[in-house]
Parts: C-alpha cells; sequence; structure tokens
C-alpha cells in the first residue's frame, strides 16, 4: 500500500467511511448503495413493519445510539415503526435522502453543505443525534516512539479523507502550525485502520469512536485527542416535502429519539450493555460493552441540543462551507437560510411529556 496523492472530496460518490465496525459492516460496503436503492434496503434491522403502525424509513449508520434507538423500541410507543437503515459510512444517508429512499437520514455537517449548495431549499434539519470533535482522535501502536505530533512529521497516516474527522484533524494542524503536506497520508477507510496500523503499514490513523476505542482495547494508545475544534453536529435531516406531507410521523420520531436520548443519557451502563448486546446478535461477533460506554463517554448527544444552539450550528456550517470554498470543494458558500426548522422537535417534546403522564 503507499500513499495517495491527496485528492478533493467526492460529495456525490460518497467518499466518506464512518463508524459501523464489524466484519458484518465490512462486507456491506463492498456493496454499491445504487443496488441497495433498487431494492429499497440497506441492511434493515430493528423494528419490523407493521400493518398496525405507519412506517418511516431511517438512513442511520453502525453506531451506539442507532443500536440502542432500535433495540429499546422507542417509536412503538407511538405507533410507529421504523425501518433503520444501518450503513457503513456516512455518505450512503446522505445518498438515500437524496435519491427519496429515506424519510429522514442522520448526515454529517460535511456532508449538508455541498447538498444544499446543490440543491437549495429542499432539506430541513429539525434535529441532532450528537456533536463535538472529542469523538475524534490520533492513534499509534502502543509500543511506538511517538509522543507528539511533530514526532509523526514525515510518516504515514492513514486517514479516511473527506469526512469530519479528516475536517477535525486539519483544524488541529493548523492550531500546531502544521499542514497535511508534513505527512504521507494513506487514503482508507476506518475498517482498514488498525489492521494497516499493526501491521506497520502506517504510524498512525485518524479516527473516532468506537473505532478509537476499539484500538486502545487491542493495544493501541490515543496520542491526541481533538477536543474544541467545532461542533460537528450530526443532523437529523429530512426534506420539506416530507415534513410537509407527513408531519405527524415526523414528529413522532423525533419524539421517540428523545425518549432514546433523555433514557441512555441517565442510564449509560444499561445502554452500552443493550448496544452491545444488539451489535453481537446483528454481526454474529461479540462485542464488548467497553467500546460503546467509550461513545456516550466522548460523544455529546443531548437530544434538545439544536433548540439551544441552533445559531451555533448555523455558524459551523458556514464555517465548514467556507473551509470548502478555500480548499476549491465549493465555488461560493451557500445559503443556509430556513435550513433548520426547530418546531417539530418543540411538537416532539411536547408529545413525549403527554406520553409519559
Amino acid at each position: 500500500m503507499t500513499p495517495r496523492q491527496l485528492q478533493r472530496p467526492n460529495y456525490d460518490a460518497g467518499s466518506d467511511r464512518s463508524r459501523g465496525q464489524s466484519s458484518m459492516i465490512r462486507q456491506s460496503a463492498l456493496v454499491l448503495l445504487p443496488g441497495l436503492l433498487a431494492i429499497g434496503m440497506a441492511s434493515t434491522f430493528g423494528c419490523g413493519r407493521s400493518s398496525s403502525r405507519d412506517t418511516i424509513r431511517v438512513g442511520g449508520q453502525a453506531r451506539t445510539y442507532e443500536y440502542i434507538f432500535t433495540a429499546g423500541d422507542f417509536a412503538k410507543q407511538y405507533n410507529l415503526s421504523v425501518a433503520m437503515h444501518f450503513l457503513p459510512s456516512a455518505a450512503e444517508p446522505a445518498q438515500m435522502l437524496i435519491a427519496g429512499q429515506a424519510d429522514i437520514a442522520d448526515i454529517s455537517p460535511e456532508r449538508i453543505v455541498p447538498m444544499v449548495a446543490r440543491e437549495p431549499g429542499k432539506y430541513l434539519i429539525v434535529g441532532v443525534t450528537s456533536y463535538g470533535s472529542e469523538r475524534h482522535a490520533l492513534v499509534v501502536r502502543g509500543d511506538s516512539p511517538y509522543r507528539t505530533i511533530e514526532d509523526l512529521r514525515g510518516r504515514k497516516l492513514g486517514a479516511s479523507i473527506g469526512t469530519g474527522n479528516w475536517q477535525v484533524f486539519q483544524r488541529y494542524l493548523a492550531t500546531k502550525h502544521l499542514g497535511v503536506t508534513d505527512f504521507q497520508i494513506v487514503s482508507m477507510t476506518a475498517d482498514d485502520m488498525a489492521a494497516a496500523l499493526e501491521a506497520h503499514v502506517i504510524d498512525g490513523m485518524l479516527a473516532w469512536e468506537p473505532y478509537v476505542t476499539s484500538a486502545a482495547v487491542d493495544g493501541d494508545r490515543v496520542l491526541v485527542r481533538f477536543t474544541n475544534l467545532g461542533l460537528l453536529a450530526n443532523g437529523i435531516v429530512t426534506t420539506k416535502q416530507y415534513a410537509r406531507l407527513d408531519p405527524g410521523a415526523l414528529t413522532r420520531y423525533l419524539a421517540a429519539w428523545y425518549d432514546a436520548a433523555q433514557w441512555w443519557n441517565k442510564n449509560p451502563a444499561d445502554a452500552t450493555k443493550l448496544a452491545a448486546t444488539f451489535e453481537s446478535k446483528r454481526s454474529g461477533v461479540r462485542v464488548a460493552p467497553i467500546v460503546h460506554e467509550a461513545t456516550l463517554k466522548y460523544v455529546s448527544t443531548d437530544p434538545l441540543f439544536l433548540v439551544t444552539h441552533t445559531q451555533d450550528f448555523y455558524d459551523d456550517l458556514k464555517q465548514i462551507a467556507t473551509e470548502d470554498v478555500q480548499g476549491h470543494h465549493l465555488d461560493a458558500v451557500p445559503d443556509f437560510s430556513g435550513l433548520i426548522d426547530v418546531s417539530y422537535l418543540e411538537k416532539a417534546v411536547e408529545l413525549s411529556t403527554t406520553q409519559h403522564k
């Protein structure tokens, strides 16, 4: 394996690789998304379709919070069946929403920006699944001599170019007066990094939770955890058309997500065990709860974040867009006005309150 030339992220083709960790996810990553869309499925698990419940199609990822949400069937009390698609990267949920194959998708901000640039006025951000840069880190082998980022200058780093992780890394380098050209960047998926690090193909890997903790459990070492480098809030995104046609289902879904987030934030030990059990059954490989414990430790998941930090979210999107313009990935910063609508989330909280009286 040799370092590839740095290249512009292919937003249309979906270069973004993300947070699945099982071998099952690695296998699904080999399946082309158009094929998945053709049959209308992508590793769908969880709440089964039922004639007695309305169904909402969700483009999600293989992450701790989607596992908890699905395993706990939080939508059942709202008479809603969730067809959750556990996709292997952050690109496919966006593609599913763009193609009309999902009603809602969990989409990272660096993906939202080009979507808005291409189709202004089409989308709505109605909630947030997670936020914060601390879930991202630079990992090295446990027996390596590296102690600072400067020690890795000229060394090979595995990276998923075009992801939020890559964006955080560049922000971090700027604080150290370094640039990506100070390193040999090896473009690879997150699923391949740990093996490449162990085989000495790379000297460090840019990863995120739960990959970071998975590597640490196997004996690797966190060299730098990237803190206070932006919100990087993953949005719960729908289309204005869907919100207009089925506001009831959208509100009930948000109420279920609100309930789930409230529960896992109050009961992290039980929640991580639930996530580990669910993933173990799903993948056929035993997953230790500690992996999901780290996700809840380093990933912020306040379900009301969008209500209390609307302007902060807008500011972060503008910062990402500005960085994309400076990197020649966009021609201009898109107009984000009207993109965020918290009214559905506010109604969802009212519904949840009524439901639990």
